[in-house]
């Protein structure tokens, strides 16, 4: 899993370079709405099964988590950039 997270940072690096964006307002995003599918799943995943099966409450709580963890590494390894660019 650890493997699949990076692979995919590395892969939103690349996009960040080849196109102008500003990252960090990305980030911020990305962090939001990993965010807000993490708690839908986990709110599908608690009420009532009548709405969302747990299925599809698990899909959207997973990948509310990579997009989420995907914000946060990108933040942090460039935070350590600019760190070492001091």
């Amino acid at each position: 899993m650890l493997r699949f997270i990076k692979s995919l940072t590395s892969a939103f690096k690349d996009w960040f370079n080849r196109n102008s964006v500003d990252e960090s307002a990305l980030r911020d995003d990305l962090r939001k709405i990993g965010l807000s599918m993490t708690l839908m799943g986990f709110v599908g995943f608690i009420l009532p099964q009548d709405k969302i099966d747990i299925i599809h409450a698990l899909i959207i709580l997973s990948a509310g988590i990579v997009i989420w963890s995907n914000g946060l590494i990108n933040s942090k390894s460039d935070e350590d950039e600019d760190d070492g660019r001091k």
